[in-house]
């Protein structure tokens, strides 16, 4: 296949390989734990499916499940082979240096700090701070659950950590603007 995918792209086609499923259900499974407004809503994923379908990677067909008439979607040969491409390739790995470094992470905003006065800053950084702790509670309260693979406990532990880094910085930041 010569279009490459996206994360999310690969991350569902990933997902409807372990399991054919319904988008609803498929919104849950691409961010599990997560309350109903954390996960990808249904402007984004109705149309990334539609996209997969259309670029011959997922088929449907109509089922019934729990009493609904829903569209339960599959991989297609062709799906099964990009997924199995992008598992093989280096993409998504992070192996070199881009703009995602600035620009998908939570202190973007205060690379523009001499835009705000210092309160507003202040309270951007404490802002920024009580986020990255609300999402380290939910994921702590996962927890290595049963049935939980060895590679899941670890991606659990890496957001922990991830969130918990986020709170350092934004500590050293409120005693450097204390200060």
């Amino acid at each position: 296949m010569s279009e490459s995918l996206t994360r999310l792209e690969a991350a569902t086609l990933g997902l409807l390989a372990d399991e054919p499923t319904h988008a609803y259900a498929l919104r849950a499974r691409l961010a599990p734990g997560l309350p109903p407004e954390g996960r990808p809503n249904d402007g984004v994923i109705r149309p990334l499916l539609a996209r997969l379908q259309q670029r011959g990677l997922l088929r449907h067909q109509r089922s019934r499940v729990g009493g609904r008439e829903r569209k339960v979607f599959h991989l297609t040969a062709a799906g099964r082979r990009a997924f199995a491409a992008w598992l093989e390739s280096d993409r998504h790995e992070g192996r070199e240096l881009g703009a995602d470094l600035f620009l998908d992470q939570p202190f973007l905003k205060l690379l523009f700090a001499g835009h705000m006065t210092p309160d507003q800053l202040q309270a951007k950084v404490d802002s920024i701070r009580a986020g990255a702790g609300a999402r380290r509670e939910a994921l702590e309260r996962l927890g290595d659950g049963p049935g939980r693979s060895v590679i899941g406990a670890e991606l659990l532990r890496l957001g922990i950590e991830r969130e918990q880094a986020t709170i350092d910085v934004a500590d050293r930041l409120r005693r450097a603007l204390a200060g």
